[in-house]
This record gives C-alpha cells, structure tokens and sequence, in this order.
C-alpha cells in the first residue's frame, strides 16, 4: 500500500488535494521510527496526530532527518514528503482511500 500526502481540499472531499505518493507502508514505517528521536519533536507530532498545520517546522525537520540518516530510503523519503509539502499551509498523511 502507498502512503500519500493530501491538503485540505482533500479533507473537504476533493481528489485534487492528493499531492501525491511519498513513501509504501514499509518506508513510512521506517521514516516514523527515525523520526522518534528528541531532535524532531514536530515531525513525531505530525506522524502521530496524521495533520498538521506546522508546515514551515515539519519542512525543517524533514532536511535535517534526510541529512542526518545513515538509511538511504529514510533519507530519500523524508525528501520526497518534504517536496510534497512545499507551499502548502495544512497537510495529512493518508493512503489515498480514507
């Protein structure tokens, strides 16, 4: 299964507010676990609450994750969902469906 990131319009019910695919399960799973360490306080909050409006801080600690992961996916993953979120002002983690 693929994760994804959405906007608010996706919310409200429109597929126009699917960004896109940013990672599989497995990857995201990854991503959360690298995420759980004190330096990325934001990202863990978005992961476990699934939105966020903190755009700005999630962007800020998706680099520094992606910079500081020995995992190649990791890195490459925190990349992609960092892209995705570019200009947004809300985002959500869903898998395309619910």
């Amino acid at each position: 299964m693929s994760i994804e990131l959405a906007n608010e319009k996706w919310i409200k019910g429109s597929r126009k507010g699917l960004l896109g695919q940013f990672a599989s399960t497995k990857g995201y799973s990854d991503l959360i676990a690298a995420a759980r360490a004190t330096e990325y306080p934001t990202l863990a909050d978005f992961f476990e609450e699934g939105v966020t409006e903190q755009v700005a801080d999630v962007r800020k600690e998706l680099a520094k994750l992606a910079k500081a992961s020995d995992n190649a996916d990791v890195a490459s993953t925190a990349r992609a969902l960092r892209r995705l979120a570019e200009g947004q002002e809300m985002i959500v983690i869903t898998n395309g469906a619910s």
